[in-house]
């Protein structure tokens, strides 16, 4: 009997504990250089994830923005790129650039609704890509950015 509480409670310990740590904050010791951007009029400030570490982590984890109005997925070169929503808690848009930083493309991603969901919502470009832009969902069309505009870093 009291083995079968200490099995019981070490079980409820390891899912708080997996729980908490899944829902926290980054912890990576990840450092995301911070950029403005200008598309159009507009002009944002991004976070840059140019390492496949900071690619893979992207907006995983985060509850909210930050003082970020943005990511910048950057690829040393163009492909067919795929996102998904794993363990992103925020609604997003994301936009497709080529290598000469041409928006090709914008979709709208729904957030993940728990650390345990497996089917979670995924992207795929139909156009090659060198630079993917996540931004608050339904920024794109609230700024008026459609494909064709060029995407430029801002000093």
């Amino acid at each position: 009997m009291v083995w079968q509480k200490s099995s019981f409670l070490l079980s409820v310990f390891s899912f708080l504990l997996f729980t908490t740590l899944a829902c926290a904050e980054p912890t990576q010791g990840l450092v995301f250089e911070q950029k403005k951007i200008k598309i159009g009029n507009q002009t944002i400030l991004v976070a840059i994830a140019d390492s496949d570490a900071k690619r893979q982590q992207g907006l995983m984890n985060r509850s909210s923005w930050g003082e970020w109005q943005g990511m910048l997925f950057i690829f040393k070169d163009q492909a067919l790129r795929s996102f998904w929503m794993k363990n992103t808690q925020l609604p997003l848009s994301i936009g497709f650039f080529d290598k000469n930083r041409v928006l090709k493309e914008v979709h709208d991603l729904d957030p993940s609704k728990s650390v345990f969901q497996k089917d979670v919502d995924r992207v795929f470009s139909k156009s090659l890509a060198q630079y993917a832009l996540e931004v608050p969902r339904g920024w794109f069309k609230n700024n008026s950015i459609k494909p064709g505009q060029t995407l430029s870093f801002s000093e």
